[in-house]
């Protein structure tokens, strides 16, 4: 049998470290013996192809644990943030780049993209005019919502703050949250126990009542008109209009994350399958549908009706209006 070295590993493109006390197994993906070519029979190529498709369904799961949160998209620009170093990197749909230090999430929507730090400041840019800039007098912020109108902060003892004009100001007497999502007119909010909060305005009781029942929570998402929770069984459950397609995502399984817009709710599922629930009129949806077509995903954002991903090579996928003009 013949071996000849390389340098990148052929599932997760990571390069060879010759320090290591292993310099030939790969450190990210844990493909043994990523960093030698053997060229033997047949039954070793099969073994060897074995090897490397269950080492990248293990870099799939390892990274969608990692890039969760870590994504979000405006339609016009994605923005990473690097889990380890903290950086954020925003890549525009016509190839711009900016970069920014110690950054802990992103959050665009509407007019505005708020942009929490480590240490709990935040930055505000854009806004509609209805005083959003307040925020940036916030401190001790853990998670951060650029809404219509309106920034929303969550801080470390769970209580919520508003700057601008909130769909409804009840939302600042809620405590034990950890995030919160939004549409046009309301706003749900995930507790630390995995029950769900709902204020808001033109609700119906049913949609509340529906909402506020939910168990078990892990991560939540939200539209102009519909709000989602994702279970830790990996279900989903939806709250929304009567006869909306976007229901059909309360028979999806095994989902690690999820998102929504106007006319999608968004599924990924843990082995890097992105699921679509809802309908479009084909001359506005922009290549939307495409997304379904997605593998090797490992996290997925909304916005301005667009879809962006992460794949598992950290390569960033997008659809939608502004990426497809």
């Amino acid at each position: 049998m013949e071996e000849i070295r390389r340098e990148v590993c052929p599932v997760c493109g990571s390069l060879r470290d010759t320090s290591a006390a292993n310099p030939y197994d790969c450190p990210v993906c844990g493909l043994e013996n990523a960093y030698v070519r053997l060229f033997a029979g047949e039954s070793s190529r099969a073994l060897r192809r074995r090897q490397e498709k269950e080492a990248a369904h293990r870099l799939i799961r390892t990274r969608i644990g990692q890039y969760a949160g870590a994504l979000a998209y405006d339609g016009s620009a994605a923005a990473l943030i690097d889990p380890q170093t903290h950086r954020l990197t925003v890549t525009g749909n016509d190839g711009s780049v900016r970069e920014q230090e110690n950054v802990r999430q992103v959050s665009a929507g509407g007019r505005t993209t708020v942009t929490l730090f480590l240490d709990g400041s935040v930055s505000v840019s854009g806004g509609g005019g209805y005083g959003e800039e307040e925020a940036e007098r916030f401190s001790g912020i853990r998670h951060v919502l650029a809404g219509p109108n309106c920034v929303y902060a969550v801080t470390e003892d769970g209580t919520v703050l508003t700057a601008g004009s909130p769909a409804d100001p009840s939302v600042r007497t809620w405590t034990d949250v950890q995030s919160l999502a939004c549409g046009a007119y309301h706003v749900i909010g995930l507790r630390r126990d995995g029950t769900v909060r709902i204020a808001g305005q033109l609700l119906d009781e049913e949609v509340c009542r529906a909402v506020e029942g939910w168990r078990n929570v892990t991560a939540i998402a939200a539209a102009s008109d519909c709000s989602l929770g994702l279970h830790a069984d990996g279900t989903v459950s939806f709250a929304g209009r009567s006869g909306d397609m976007r229901r059909e995502a309360i028979f999806w399984q095994d989902v690690a994350a999820i998102a929504a817009d106007s006319s999608y709710a968004v599924g990924l599922t843990k082995d890097g399958r992105v699921l679509l629930a809802g309908s479009c009129a084909p001359f506005l949806d922009m290549g939307r549908a495409r997304a379904r077509e997605w593998t090797d995903v490992v996290a997925i954002a909304c916005g301005r009706s667009g879809i962006a991903a992460l794949t598992a090579a950290l390569t960033i996928r997008r659809t939608g209006a502004a990426a497809h003009s």
